[in-house]
């Protein structure tokens, strides 16, 4: 189905979602999806976690899925917030929060600690490097948080901000879990 992606596990596991045909809508492919939540496998229920450039959503809608407890969704674009917002209704979601905002200015002013952050900005932007300075001064990393970033860069660009614990390459997306080494 165009413009839908398949939930891969949890409760809602095959069912369908859909998004935005917009261009910088870019949802996390289905393998990518798996690698990143077969990491996340112990860490996952009763986790508080934050979807940063949420986009299609699909990465906290799998969180909320997995067992996480709360899943914040973080999206400038409305139309996309719009779908999301649809999408989290038709599952019958509970324990989110949706929130139209720009993704650097959310990380400045939140003070909610988080156990995981999703990172998937526009490729097209550079958005990452920005994004990994800020959650290093703000208020809503804990020395455990786990952070999942998808990027067309090789680690080399980030290396000296975040300890890799794992990575993986899919065509042209690097994904990367680690923790933040505080600067």
């Amino acid at each position: 189905m165009q413009n839908s992606l398949r939930i891969i596990s949890g409760k809602w596991r095959s069912r369908r979602i859909k998004f935005p045909t917009e261009s910088q809508i870019r949802p996390t492919p289905e393998r990518i999806r798996e690698t990143v939540f077969n990491w996340l496998q112990t860490y996952i229920a009763g986790s508080c976690c934050l979807d940063l450039f949420a986009g299609s959503g699909a990465l906290g809608i799998e969180a909320l899925s997995r067992g996480a407890v709360k899943v914040y969704f973080v999206e400038q674009n409305f139309k996309a917030v719009a779908k999301l917002q649809e999408n989290l209704d038709m599952l019958k979601a509970k324990s989110f929060e949706v929130i139209n905002s720009d993704c650097l200015q959310f990380i400045k002013k939140s003070k909610k600690k988080f156990d995981i952050i999703f990172m998937d900005p526009p490729f097209d932007r550079d958005l990452l490097n920005k994004s990994i300075d800020l959650l290093n001064k703000s208020a809503i990393i804990k020395p455990d948080t786990l952070i999942c970033i998808e990027s067309p860069r090789p680690k080399i660009d980030f290396a000296d901000k975040l300890e890799i614990l794992k990575s993986t390459k899919a065509g042209y997306s690097n994904v990367y879990l680690g923790n933040l080494c505080h600067i």
